[in-house]
């Protein structure tokens, strides 16, 4: 091969080199600007391609939770309680508790609950629901405060009731309650309870 002819290859080889590497480069530039370029929406929305992943809506967190009055979720449930007071009632002894909240219009619920020891005793408040959450370590609190009747069933004695309480849905299935009741009574007793409930909205 002539020094002419090796002149000619070697050009050619080096020609077909820069060829394929503007080639890469500006393949690796137009990925690299289809990422970062933005386009505009139907509603004159800015919309940068490679951030659309963090524009993807989030699924409700409160769905389940809240009843149709912006209430935590209606419930049935199990508890404990532990009250105090001057009479031998259900109510002044540790006892297994049955829960429940009920609507009956907006923000108004009956909680019946049932205390199960030594005796039995039903407490039948009616309670105003707050609507408004109080914010707590990322959990949501709904307060409620209310009033009706306390049965000793097992001596068929009944006393006014004042309950005051919060709701705390952690799931779209589950809420926990805690309730504080006060009789007011001959003998007024202090009482406390607390429970899990499994929500009964959209169940029937």
């Amino acid at each position: 091969m002539t020094i002419k002819n090796q002149l000619r290859h070697d050009t050619a080889k080096l020609c077909k080199a820069i060829s394929i590497s503007l080639g890469l480069l500006m393949t690796s530039h137009m990925a690299v600007q289809a990422q970062t370029e933005t386009y505009v929406g139907l509603n004159n929305d800015v919309i940068n391609p490679a951030k659309l992943k963090d524009t993807t809506p989030q699924l409700a967190q409160e769905r389940g939770v809240r009843g149709g009055d912006g209430t935590a979720s209606d419930f049935v449930g199990l508890g404990i309680s532990v009250g105090t007071g001057d009479g031998d009632g259900a109510l002044e002894e540790v006892g297994l508790t049955v829960i429940s909240k009920f609507s009956v219009a907006p923000q108004l619920a009956v909680r019946p609950s049932v205390i199960i020891n030594d005796e039995v005793g039903v407490l039948a408040p009616i309670t105003f629901n707050f609507q408004s959450p109080v914010d707590v370590l990322n959990a949501s609190l709904y307060p409620y405060v209310g009033g009706g009747i306390a049965i000793n069933a097992t001596e068929d004695d009944v006393a006014p009731l004042v309950s005051a309480g919060v709701d705390i849905p952690f799931s779209e299935r589950f809420t926990l309650n805690g309730q504080s009741n006060v009789t007011l009574a001959d003998d007024i007793t202090v009482h406390f309870m607390i429970g899990l409930g499994y929500n009964i909205d959209g169940l029937f």
